[in-house]
């Protein structure tokens, strides 16, 4: 005859207290909040990078569409002088007019993006050449900054053959070119 042994409740320590789980948290907590500002940094930076970006393509293809197109095309920076809190740009075939292809630059999450532009237009004739309306407009700069940034970043149309420059920090200044 077979006898089975009834297994007696052993007192068991498998699992976590109450304290090592709080002491866990504690922990990730310390080390969420450590992380937190680098990663809001590196956002940051890349949602500026990308209005950066967005204002490039936009200039490079008014320019190739005024050659292409044999007209003139003219970007209009919305905002009072040249400044914009709510980056929106206006592609034109005329000075002044303020219809036409509008664009949203840096995306969806834009709300911190401001541009800051030395003219009100940036004019390209038929060729694709710059034509400043005032030659003291030239070079045309546009700086892209959010409110958390500390590099200035701009793009530049630095000669009159349109040729387009991404530059940072120092290089955004106008004298330099």
């Amino acid at each position: 005859m077979k006898r089975f042994k009834l297994q007696e409740s052993v007192s068991s320590t498998a699992g976590f207290s109450l304290l090592e789980m709080l002491v866990v948290i504690i922990m990730v907590g310390i080390l969420g909040a450590m992380a937190a500002p680098g990663w809001l940094g590196y956002m940051n930076r890349q949602r500026v990078n990308r209005a950066r970006s967005d204002l490039a393509q936009i200039i490079q293809t008014a320019q190739s569409d005024a050659q292409q197109k044999n007209v003139t095309r003219v970007i209009r920076f919305s905002g009072a002088a040249g400044v914009s809190a709510d980056p929106i740009l206006q592609v034109n075939s005329t000075t002044g007019v303020t219809t036409g292809l509008e664009r949203s630059v840096g995306g969806e999450q834009n709300g911190s993006i401001t541009l800051t532009a030395n003219a009100q237009e940036f004019i390209f004739n038929y060729k694709g050449e710059a034509t400043p309306a005032n030659p003291a407009d030239f070079p045309y700069i546009v700086s892209v900054a959010s409110e958390l940034s500390q590099t200035p970043k701009c793009i530049i149309v630095a000669t009159i053959l349109g040729g387009i420059v991404q530059a940072d920090g120092d290089e955004c200044d106008s004298s330099r070119y």
